[in-house]
């Protein structure tokens, strides 16, 4: 819940009061609804939160209305280093951030967009070298960091729309990008490496920190502490061990109270995420995912005493609360949205009071060759607090990497890719900025030499490789290393050809799973030993009987025995079989990921950074497959991202996108 920004009170619509969804209207840059943040006149969204692209900006009430619109103008920075703009909501202010790195110098610099939610006051400042951390009433608050050979402490300022800038607080260890703002504090998340975590209440006022919760940290074994919500002095949180090996303990859910963190729910297992959640008056609510993984949450109201209530919501991403409930929003992240709605109690009554229109919004990250593409990717979707791993492969050669592909997204770790005998250049600027602690390099050396290896070592405190004596076996080698306890589901694709292992790699992190690789007429012994060793009760096979004969699926099937179930995710081809693989995995639809299906860099690249909340699908270069088209009008997706450049996938494709009619 990194960037889960909490609301101050609020007054919420009654159940029956008269309130019409609003329909936004058309921009020229699609809209995509996501919810941006919470203030006490009601709800942001963002249309987009691309620099050059327009942007509309929409506060909408609890009751559905719209307060007010603001459109944000396109703009396209002369060295070609824009980022992503960073929007934060909090108090009376709506910060938009846009960091733009020096070529020459790989130093960054901030300009910081604000506007009033009180008010028609807007305006911009230059921030210099700091991190913003988050907006504030009157203004943003932004970080630095100190690092001497004993400790690391980071400084928090406050800055004032009218100029004046004002200490806030100095507190240990490195902030991990988790924060939420509940308009009179900043809650903040803390790492200081091999000592401890720490989960930190800032007042806004000047007056001295709180620390609300303390674990102890090793190189090798840490607690993340992740900010769920903050409501005046009320704050939760959650709490997840993770060692070297990522190895993790179930989701804890804690709130504050005067004699110390009070545990209030934990999830039945390690692989259960929590997806949103808030704390007010009532108590605390945790968005759990529904067991068919669904749209929306089961959501679990835990108050302070008596006993859990249970509401299904049509929405996960972002809860904020209020004095008789909670309102519900998309993030605009991750699959479609379905706009706001309200939680109110005693009942619960579940209603959604504003509906947007989403035409599809189309992006593309892209680059001079197949590098360039995998390192826009990577700088679109990641960054220097996201993980401290990431994996390194090749990207001349398939069949070590299909593999990578699966464990990046699960992990929501970089996947960066490599040419055999050098680093290429490309890949400098994103392994410079998101230095890692382990750089896992996947393959041997015919696939990544030595000479790779150790100009890989400037950019991580360790590089491990992960290799066997051929594509089976590296791929065998790269589950047990991410899968050191087993797993109840394990993928196998053909070892033979890539585009089957492409698609495979979204639902299988979408399902915890790994991806191995099998030859067309003969499970090779890495592969079985692997599988032993897993001990998965599903085993899903992507592919034809052409890529993976029934000979293999019969002995996949004696491995899980009876109880076990083998199941088989095929089409005529390539494109067809994407599609088979969305419609299993994302029966109620999503947003999109879209490469080409001619060759392998650039959707081996994308499928991890969808983390498994959406499919990959493939195209050819300047029309869409059938199967493709019709699997993208059924998905409704709100938006689709494009990996590769106009050769690959021409202007066309988008326009056929964009004009998609609805399904008859």
């Amino acid at each position: 819940m990194a960037g889960v920004l909490a609301a101050l009170a609020g007054t919420l619509a009654l159940p029956g009061a008269a309130a019409t969804p609003q329909v936004v209207p058309s921009l020229t840059a699609p809209f995509q609804s996501g919810a941006i943040g919470n203030t006490f006149r009601g709800t942001v969204f963002a249309s987009s939160t691309e620099y050059t692209e327009p942007v509309r900006l929409d506060l909408v009430s609890d009751n559905g209305d719209t307060v007010w619109t603001r459109t944000l103008p396109p703009a396209a920075p002369s060295d070609g280093t824009s980022q992503p703009r960073n929007f934060s909501v909090c108090g009376d202010s709506i910060t938009s951030t846009h960091y733009t790195q020096d070529p020459a110098t790989g130093r960054s610099s901030a300009t910081v967009d604000w506007w009033s939610v009180t008010s028609t006051a807007h305006g911009t400042a230059d921030v210099g070298e700091v991190q913003v951390v988050s907006a504030a009433a009157g203004g943003w608050i932004t970080s630095s960091t100190t690092t001497t050979d004993s400790a690391t402490s980071t400084t928090l300022r406050l800055h004032g729309r009218n100029g004046l800038t004002r200490f806030l607080a100095t507190v240990p260890g490195r902030l991990t990008g988790s924060t939420a703002c509940g308009g009179a504090s900043l809650i903040v998340a803390t790492h200081d490496w091999a000592k401890d975590t720490r989960l930190v209440q800032v007042p806004l006022d000047g007056t001295a920190p709180v620390t609300l919760d303390q674990r102890p940290a090793t190189a090798d074994a840490w607690e993340d502490l992740t900010p769920l919500g903050v409501s005046g002095n009320l704050v939760a949180w959650t709490r997840m061990a993770t060692d070297s090996n990522f190895t993790q303990s179930p989701r804890e859910v804690f709130r504050s109270s005067p004699q110390g963190p009070v545990r209030v729910a934990i999830a039945p297992d390690a692989e259960t995420p929590i997806e949103g959640g808030a704390i007010g008056p009532l108590g605390v609510l945790v968005c759990w995912p529904k067991a068919d993984r669904s749209q929306g949450c089961d959501a679990v109201l835990y108050p302070e005493t008596g006993a859990p209530v249970h509401v299904e919501t049509p929405q996960t991403g972002s809860f904020w609360a209020r004095e008789n409930g909670f309102v519900a929003a998309c993030s605009g992240t991750y699959g479609g949205c379905v706009g706001l709605h309200t939680i109110i109690f005693p009942g619960p009554t579940v209603r959604q009071v504003w509906t947007p229109r989403q035409p599809i919004s189309i992006q593309r990250w892209s680059g001079k060759n197949r590098y360039g593409t995998s390192a826009d990717i990577i700088m679109n979707n990641y960054g220097p607090l996201t993980s401290s791993n990431g994996i390194l492969a090749s990207g001349e050669s398939f069949p070590d990497v299909l593999g990578a592909g699966a464990a990046a997204g699960r992990f929501q770790i970089p996947l960066f890719l490599t040419s055999r005998d050098r680093l290429p250049t490309e890949m400098i600027q994103p392994l410079t900025v998101m230095k890692r602690y382990r750089l896992y390099v996947v393959g041997g050396p015919g696939a990544v030499s030595e000479a790779v290896v150790t100009e890989a070592k400037k950019y991580a405190v360790q590089v491990v490789r992960i290799s066997g004596t051929d594509r089976y076996s590296t791929a065998a080698a790269l589950s047990a290393a991410f899968n050191p306890q087993g797993n109840a589901t394990a993928y196998v694709v053909s070892g033979e050809n890539y585009p089957d292992g492409l698609v495979a790699a979204p639902p299988a992190a979408k399902d915890y799973a790994p991806v191995l690789l099998t030859a067309r007429a003969k499970l090779p012994r890495s592969t079985r030993d692997e599988l032993v060793r897993l001990k998965p009760s599903h085993i899903v096979i992507v592919g034809g009987t052409g890529a993976v004969s029934t000979a293999v699926q019969a002995q996949l099937a004696a491995l899980v025995g009876p109880s076990g179930s083998v199941e088989r995710l095929s089409g005529s081809d390539r494109y067809a079989t994407a599609v088979t693989v969305s419609r299993s995995r994302w029966p109620d639809g999503a947003s999109a990921a879209l490469a080409s299906g001619a060759n392998f860099p650039d959707a081996l690249s994308l499928g991890p950074s969808t983390r498994g909340y959406e499919p990959l699908l493939l195209t050819g270069p300047t029309r869409l497959p059938d199967p493709t088209r019709r699997e993208l009008q059924r998905l409704r997706p709100s938006g689709v991202t494009i990996a590769g450049g106009t050769s690959v996938v021409g202007t066309s494709i988008e326009r056929e996108i964009r004009d998609l009619p609805d399904l008859p």
